[in-house]
């Protein structure tokens, strides 16, 4: 028998298994022991803490004596109520009237607003609303009038008036 002496692998050749070895290798333990990160199963969260937008209550600062609940609302920027005196509002067969007088105790020029609202008195739902508009003088009343300002029967229907003053 003949025995052949091994020849030496061309040098690009032994390259090329050297590489295709390491492939192997590398697939090889690529599933063997090594840990894999998991997926997450649920998706990030963000904790954020919640500011407040008021500020505390600072017990020394100069707002800590309590409000008198039976002191007057100085709101009559809006409601001037107490300005209409003498107000009727009625109807006369189906003409419907109004008058009353305004009055201005502020020291400056006041506009004044008179609200005349007819509602059903059934379910005081609005049937017809009117308003008249006055200047008045600082100290000074001046009269407002609505003359037949709306034409309904009386039977059923109510009166309802209100006063704001614009603010300047």
């Amino acid at each position: 028998m003949r025995v052949r002496a091994a020849r030496p692998m061309p040098p690009t050749l032994r390259a090329g298994h050297g590489v295709l070895l390491g492939l192997a290798l590398a697939a090889g333990l690529a599933g063997c022991g090594q840990p894999t990160s998991p997926a997450p199963s649920n998706p990030t969260t963000v904790e954020v803490v919640i500011q407040p937008t008021i500020a505390p209550l600072d017990p020394t600062g100069p707002d800590t004596a309590a409000p008198d609940p039976s002191a007057p609302a100085d709101d009559s920027l809006y409601d001037a109520s107490a300005a209409l005196t003498g107000a009727t509002c009625e109807a006369q067969g189906s003409s419907w009237s109004f008058s009353g007088t305004v009055t201005n105790t502020n020291d400056a020029p006041e506009t004044y607003t008179v609200g005349i609202t007819l509602l059903k008195t059934a379910d005081l739902s609005e049937v017809f609303t009117k308003e008249v508009t006055v200047t008045v003088p600082p100290g000074q009343s001046v009269p407002v009038e609505a003359k037949a300002f709306h034409t309904a029967p009386a039977k059923g229907l109510t009166c309802l008036t209100g006063v704001t003053v614009k603010e300047q």
